[in-house]
């Protein structure tokens, strides 16, 4: 067997970016572990930088971009900025510290916390996951093959719809977005939010099926892949409580230690959450961007993506002045139909660049 073909491809490439992650996070503080996450960063450049002699479809390379990003990024906070994460972080039930275990149980530690991008029952948690009310096992699988079925046919139909709108397919190469008429704009980014949310949905309902009738992980373990979307009536909303918050975790810590840490601005201070919010979104705008750079291997979309990110955080710095604004006037509470209205215009308007 040829030994370095084998690890051409990128798929074996990711599988070895995994196992060298993993084996990072479970090592205790040492120069062994600094060098593993070197070699770590090095197969992360060689999977968005090295295309593939095997060819992949558009999706599973940006997948493997995207996700590889995301991991990279919460690896590289818990490895460089905690103290360490074998000592503070603690899973649901787990009696002593990780660093007090075994390697074969610390890499078990590892692969989860690496897995789990949300921290669900971690002592690391986002914020403000909903879980279902369903707490037996088989009730909750039942219950999330009926959500995966829904969101499996929602999905299917909204892609027949967007595979049959002749707007979409006679402006293909300007982005389905650019659409003439505002109707047909408002319609296409209503089609492409919806597909792409029960696209999610479906696989995550799914994935909560088999692992708990497994009885591999327990329905604590499945929050809600997305927040309620009645609450979207801000960008900051829809950003911060009703898209997955599977990010956020690589996103917000490197952002708080940057803007605290390093350029030392007191926490809850106005320049504080600022900073924290465009640094956000600058790095996440970086997951996709790199993502994006794996498919194309093209600057254009990479800096397109970009931008797209960074005006988010522009649109909700303006959203907050109106509010803050409409406040001083009196006016405390406004119809959630405007509120959603405003939202979705935002979303389409500064997110043509990408779609």
């Amino acid at each position: 067997m040829d030994f370095p073909k084998l690890f051409e491809t990128t798929q074996s490439k990711f599988i070895l970016f995994i196992a060298s992650l993993v084996l990072s996070l479970a090592l205790k503080p040492s120069p062994i572990r600094s060098v593993t996450f070197s070699i770590v960063c090095a197969i992360y450049l060689s999977i968005i930088l090295v295309p593939s002699p095997t060819p992949l479809t558009a999706t599973t390379e940006f997948q493997l971009g995207f996700i590889g990003a995301q991991y990279l990024s919460r690896a590289c906070y818990l490895v460089f900025f905690t103290k360490n994460p074998l000592q503070e972080l603690q899973q649901k039930g787990q009696n002593i510290p990780a660093v007090g275990l075994h390697i074969v149980s610390r890499l078990r530690w590892s692969l989860n916390l690496i897995l789990n991008t949300r921290g669900a029952n971690w002592s690391c948690e986002v914020r403000g996951l909903r879980r279902s009310s369903i707490h037996t096992r088989w009730a909750f699988v039942w219950s999330q093959l009926k959500w995966a079925a829904t969101f499996f046919l929602l999905c299917d139909a909204l892609e027949f719809a967007v595979r049959h709108n002749s707007a979409i397919g006679a402006l293909h190469e300007q982005g389905i977005l650019d659409a003439q008429w505002v109707l047909w704009r408002t319609f296409n980014g209503v089609l492409l939010f919806f597909s792409l949310y029960a696209l999610m949905q479906s696989t995550h309902a799914l994935g909560a099926a088999i692992f708990v009738s497994l009885g591999i992980s327990e329905p604590s373990d499945w929050p809600w892949w997305f927040g309620p979307l009645d609450e979207t009536v801000t960008v900051r909303k829809f950003w911060g409580q009703t898209w997955h918050q599977a990010i956020r975790m690589g996103v917000a810590t490197h952002a708080q230690y940057f803007t605290n840490t390093i350029l030392g601005f007191p926490k809850g201070t106005f320049r504080s959450s600022y900073t924290q919010l465009y640094i956000a979104f600058f790095i996440s705008g970086l997951f996709h961007a790199l993502a994006d750079f794996t498919v194309t291997h093209d600057i254009k979309p990479f800096i397109n993506n970009m931008i797209c990110f960074l005006t988010q955080a522009v649109a909700i710095t303006f959203e907050d002045a109106v509010i803050a604004i409409s406040k001083r006037f009196g006016v405390r509470r406004v119809p959630r139909v405007i509120g959603w209205h405003s939202t979705i215009w935002a979303g389409i308007l500064l997110n043509r660049k990408i779609a």
